[in-house]
């Protein structure tokens, strides 16, 4: 990244996808900065207020203010010109032309998972968020975590992926330098000192707006292989993110809630509408984003083990290649129907088992 391309990215009325249009149209931030009057005006068709702006280079002095608040806290400026720029976001339409990262740079590489889901999360959002990335870390390896740093499933989905191993990105509504909300300061190190990074496309002297929120929703959408809805009302912002996942041509995932519970009325309804594949264990995930060749053998032994033995009992009488009725585990395991069916709740969530028409069950 030179200063030619933050100019690009802080000159006045030109946004993401004029900054893409215009180096396409000359080559670099260099080659926009270096073109007349008459070709901005009809190769560009730009305006004459962004065409003054640009031949007189109203935004070299933020841009040299703003690499010096760069060199010194520590953040990366990436342009999208750069090697160093997610691959996965330049794929889509309106990725920014200008990162800023503080963190590991090396995290926005890795396979990539978006987690997101309600502020206002309810314990059983939690407790699936949290089981989900605990046995996520468990079958595949070095994979990263992406959020948006909010209250709720959120800070979850970072916790869950510090607590399990995982890197974790934060995707900011605000300049790298301004923590929302501000009681996620000490998540937002834990995030860093875990090897993973904080992300922004707004400068330092920028001001925290509404549009930011929505803004920073696409790029958690872009920077990752599939995004999981955890658990979201009706009109919840997490599913603006799914609708940009989907935009993308990514995977949209989403678990599926207690049907009277007004925290899951948004991805009960994305999975009936058949918007977001249903979800309902880690492997499932592994499977939709086609991660299933870096499953690790050492920890299906470790899953198992773990297990109580009602649960693996009933995991026994159910042969690999074999279909049971749930009435004749009922009779083999002489368990009451309530107890197995949890038990079997439990064996398809840790994905142990699928469930068929007509309640029958076989081996995953």
């Amino acid at each position: 990244m030179d200063i030619y391309d933050l100019a690009l990215s802080l000159t006045r009325s030109i946004g993401p996808k004029t900054a893409i249009h215009l180096i396409e149209c000359f080559g670099s931030a260099a080659g926009v900065f270096a073109a007349s009057k008459e070709d901005l005006r009809i190769v560009a068709k730009l305006n004459s207020s962004i065409s003054s702006s640009l031949l007189n280079r109203d935004a070299f002095s933020l841009a040299e203010k703003e690499l010096r608040f760069a060199s010194a806290h520590g953040v990366a400026i990436i342009s999208s010109t750069d090697s160093d720029y997610p691959p996965l976001l330049k794929e889509c339409n309106d990725y920014p032309h200008v990162l800023y990262v503080r963190g590991s740079v090396s995290s926005l590489h890795k396979r990539s998972l978006s987690v997101v889901g309600t502020r206002k999360a309810t314990d059983y959002g939690l407790k699936v968020c949290s089981r989900l990335l605990s046995d996520l870390s468990k079958i595949t390896n070095d994979i990263t975590i992406v959020s948006g740093l909010a209250g709720g499933i959120d800070g979850c989905a970072h916790r869950g992926a510090i607590a399990n191993g995982m890197s974790t990105v934060a995707v900011l509504p605000s300049a790298i330098n301004v923590i929302t909300p501000v009681e996620h300061t000490v998540l937002s190190e834990e995030i860093l000192n875990q090897g993973g990074c904080l992300v922004t496309e707004y400068p330092s002297t920028s001001v925290t707006k509404s549009y930011g929120f929505v803004a920073r929703n696409r790029l958690i959408a872009g920077l990752s292989e599939g995004t999981l809805i955890v658990e979201s009302p009706y009109n919840g912002g997490s599913l603006l993110t799914a609708g940009m996942a989907d935009g993308y041509n990514r995977s949209v995932m989403s678990i599926p809630g207690r049907i009277f519970d007004s925290s899951s009325q948004g991805n009960n309804n994305i999975i009936k509408s058949m918007q977001a594949k249903l979800i309902t264990s880690a492997r499932d995930i592994v499977h939709e984003l086609g991660w299933s060749d870096i499953t690790n053998k050492e920890s299906k032994v470790e899953l198992r083990s773990s297990l109580s033995a009602e649960s693996k009992l009933v995991l026994s009488l159910i042969k690999d290649g074999e279909s049971v009725s749930i009435d004749l585990l009922i009779h083999l395991s002489g368990l009451s129907s309530s107890s197995l069916a949890s038990i079997i709740l439990e064996l398809e969530f840790e994905g142990y088992v699928k469930r068929l028409p007509g309640n029958i069950y076989e081996r995953e």
